[in-house]
């Protein structure tokens, strides 16, 4: 990498031009360039208001709005198992956008802006209802444990699943 390019690209990040789903692409020329790679991690940690299992939020220059960013990451037993579901964060950002796109056709208001990529949603800033929804295709965790279902068995149809979302309570 060129002197150059290694200036123009931790421009382009302090710009904030670099969120996690263009990093891949924007970094694959310099990734080996660690002081790079480095600087533009540096913002995007910066950037991160929150992590949670299934997606990280990433404030915007507006006060008003932020971005969903929807991780491939799996987790069961809270946490204590995870894994990787390549094109996960992809599916659910098109299922959530359905999903608000029905309601607000429905008159419901929702904090979902547009989709802006395949893993990322503008939304407006508001406050977080603890609400988990949990759709199951296959047995696992809490379902097991409930119900004394052996782990791994494809379900006839999908379960569709309503907890408070409180980690401290060891919920699903």
């Amino acid at each position: 990498t060129s002197a150059a390019e290694r200036e123009a690209a931790i421009e382009f990040a302090k710009a904030g031009a670099i969120r996690p789903s263009i990093v891949g692409s924007a970094l694959q020329k310099i990734s080996q360039d660690p002081e790079v790679a480095n600087v533009v991690f540096e913002i995007l940690e910066t950037q991160k208001v929150i992590e949670g299992k299934a997606k990280i939020v990433y404030a915007t220059d507006s006060a008003d709005f932020a971005i969903h960013y929807f991780k491939d990451e799996t987790t069961c037993f809270n946490a204590a198992k995870r894994g990787v579901i390549e094109h996960k964060g992809f599916i659910n950002s098109h299922i959530s956008t359905k999903v608000f796109e029905y309601l607000e056709s429905k008159g419901i208001p929702t904090h979902h802006v547009r989709i802006l990529n395949e893993r990322e949603v503008l939304v407006k800033k508001v406050a977080m209802f603890p609400l988990e929804v949990i759709i199951r295709n296959v047995t696992a965790g809490s379902l097991c444990r409930t119900f004394r279902l052996e782990e791994g068995q494809r379900l006839p149809c999908p379960i569709l699943e309503y907890c408070y979302k409180d980690d401290s309570m060891n919920d699903p």
